[in-house]
């Protein structure tokens, strides 16, 4: 996959998390609770990776500022791959701490995620 392909995954996830969470935030709920997201990294890569991790980590965190919520379980956090083999487990993490919008970041975890989805 060329460079350019994957930075427009990687604006196209931070698009779908954005309008995600915006729907989500504006239902028409009278509950103050705080919206939280989490999003799983693809493998192999960090949340500097110059690439689509990186633009949507960026995207997540300019959210949270905009939203008043912070890094952490209350708010927004990613779990980073390492490698495929941690998709899963990455994603039964974010599910166990109860996150509301969970993204996985990457053609690589199609697979992952619709697993997570049932």
């Amino acid at each position: 996959m060329n460079r350019s392909t994957k930075i427009a995954v990687g604006v196209a996830a931070v698009v779908v998390v954005a309008g995600g969470v915006y729907f989500a935030t504006n239902s028409g709920s009278s509950s103050d609770k705080k919206f939280t997201v989490a999003m799983i990294t693809d493998a192999p890569g960090n949340i500097d990776d110059h690439s689509f991790n990186q633009s949507a980590w960026e995207g997540l965190q300019a959210w949270g500022k905009e939203n008043g919520v912070k890094k952490g379980v209350d708010g927004y956090n990613y779990f980073l791959s390492k490698t495929k083999a941690d998709f899963t487990n990455n994603f039964n993490q974010a599910i166990a701490a109860k996150f509301d919008y969970i993204a996985g970041i990457g053609f690589d975890l199609q697979e992952a995620t619709q697993k997570a989805a049932k």
